[in-house]
C-alpha cells in the first residue's frame, strides 16, 4: 500500500506548492472527480445487462434499458471530453466545472431511478429482475459514496435521486414494500457512510497539502543560505553548471564574480560575531539590490564569500558591474548596535575560456584566484581574469 508521502509525490506535484489550502482542495477534488466519473457509467452498463440477461423482461422493459444504456454511454464520452480546467484557472471556474460534473452524477441516478421504476412497473412483484436491479442499486449508493466521497449537498441529493423511485413502488406495488423498506433503510446506512467517507477525504487533502507546505520549506531551506537568505552552495553549483553548459552550447557570453569581504576576522575580533552576522547581512542586502536582472543568480558560497553569475553579460560587463558593487559597499557602512563598520570586498571577475576550462570548477577556480589576487594587491578592489 502506498504511504501517504507516495501518494503526495506521484499525485500532487503538479500543483503548486505555494497553493493556499482552498486553492489546493478544490484543485484536487476537480482532479479525483474527473478520475472518478470515468469508474461509473461501466457499471451501470454492467448493471443493465444483468437485469437484460435475468430474464423476463417485456418489450417495454428492453426498449428502457436499450435506451437507458445509450445515454449512459453518451454520458460516458461527454464526462472524458469536460476535463478540469487547466492550472491557470482560477477558484470559479473550477467551481463551476465541480457542479458541471456533478450534474452529469445526477443524470445518471436519474436514468438508474427510471431503469428501476421501469422494472418494478414491468415485473410488479419480486422476480429475478427485481432483485437484480436491487442488488445493482445497493452496489451503485455504495461505491458512489466511498468513491466520490460526496459532499453534504450532492449526498442529500444523490440519496433523494435513489429514494424518489422507491417511493413511487411502494406506494404502488404492495408486493414490493418489503424489499423497499429494506433497501431504504440501507440508504441511510449509506449516507452516514457517506459522511463518513467525506470527512476522512477532506481531512486527507488538509493533511497532504500541510505535508507539501512542509516539504516546499524543507526544499527551501535546504537551498538557502539560513543567515542572509541567499542560495547556497549546493544550489550556486547547479545553476552554474546549468548556465555554463547552456552558454557553452550557444556560444553566448556569461560572466561569474566572486566577492570576499576584506577584514571578516579583524571584524570579528573588533566588534563580536553577533557584528559580522550582520556585516554578512549587509553586504548580502546590497547585493540583492544590485543584481535585479531576473537571470541574475547570487548565492553565498562560504563564511564571508558570495558568487554572482551574471548570464548574457561578457568579462567587460562584469567587470563593470563589479566595480560599481565595490563602491557601492565602500560608501554603505554597515550599521551594528549604533556602530557603523566600515565593510569593503574582493572581487573577481571572468568568464569562461572555453578552450582551457573543462569544467564549471575551472572557471569558478580562475576566477577565485583573481579575487584572492585582488586582496593581494591591496584588497577593496576589482581583478579581471
Amino acid at each position: 500500500m502506498e504511504s501517504a508521502i507516495e501518494i503526495v509525490q506521484s499525485r500532487r506535484l503538479s500543483l503548486p506548492l505555494d497553493a493556499t489550502l482552498d486553492e489546493y482542495m478544490i484543485r484536487t477534488m476537480c482532479a479525483d472527480q474527473y478520475r472518478r466519473s470515468m469508474l461509473g457509467p461501466p457499471f451501470y452498463l454492467i448493471g443493465l445487462i444483468l437485469i437484460y440477461l435475468a430474464g423476463g423482461a417485456g418489450l417495454r422493459m428492453q426498449q428502457l434499458l436499450l435506451g437507458a444504456g445509450v445515454i449512459i454511454t453518451i454520458s460516458y464520452f461527454l464526462r472524458r471530453q469536460d476535463r478540469p480546467p487547466p492550472e491557470s484557472a482560477d477558484v470559479n471556474a473550477r467551481s463551476t466545472w465541480l457542479d458541471r460534473s456533478w450534474r452529469r452524477v445526477y443524470v445518471s441516478f436519474i436514468i438508474w431511478g427510471c431503469v428501476m421504476a421501469g422494472t418494478a412497473v414491468d415485473q410488479q412483484e419480486l422476480t429475478a429482475p427485481i432483485v437484480v436491479a436491487i442488488i445493482c442499486s445497493v452496489s451503485i449508493i455504495t461505491s458512489c459514496m466511498c468513491t466520490y466521497a460526496p459532499p453534504p449537498k450532492e449526498r442529500y441529493v444523490l440519496l433523494g435521486l435513489q429514494i424518489t423511485p422507491f417511493a413511487a413502488i411502494w406506494t404502488q406495488f404492495p408486493s414490493l414494500r418489503m424489499a423497499t423498506l429494506a433497501i431504504g433503510l440501507y440508504w441511510l446506512s449509506a449516507f452516514v457512510l457517506g459522511k463518513w467517507f467525506h470527512d476522512e477525504y477532506v481531512y486527507r487533502l488538509k493533511l497532504e497539502h500541510a505535508m507539501l507546505r512542509s516539504q516546499a520549506e524543507l526544499d527551501r531551506l535546504s537551498r538557502r543560505d539560513a543567515l542572509t537568505g541567499l542560495w547556497n552552495r549546493l544550489e550556486y553549483e547547479r545553476e552554474f553548471e546549468k548556465h555554463w553548459s547552456l552558454a557553452k552550447r550557444m556560444k553566448t557570453p556569461i560572466s561569474i564574480l566572486v566577492i570576499d569581504a576584506d577584514h571578516f576576522k579583524k571584524i570579528n575580533d573588533t566588534h563580536g560575531h553577533l557584528a559580522g552576522d550582520a556585516c554578512l547581512k549587509h553586504i548580502a542586502s546590497i547585493l540583492s539590490d544590485h543584481f535585479r536582472r531576473g537571470s541574475d543568480f547570487i548565492a553565498r558560497i562560504g563564511g564571508e564569500e558570495f558568487v554572482a553569475i551574471l548570464p548574457g553579460s561578457n568579462v567587460a560587463g562584469a567587470a563593470a558591474i563589479a566595480e560599481e558593487l565595490r563602491q557601492a559597499l565602500e560608501a554603505t557602512p554597515c550599521s551594528f548596535e549604533g556602530v557603523r563598520i566600515g565593510v569593503t570586498v574582493s572581487i573577481g571577475a571572468g568568464s569562461p575560456d572555453w578552450e582551457m576550462d573543462k569544467s564549471t570548477a575551472a572557471t569558478f577556480a580562475r576566477v577565485d584566484a583573481a579575487s584572492y589576487e585582488a586582496k593581494q594587491q591591496g584588497r577593496n578592489r576589482v581583478v579581471v581574469c
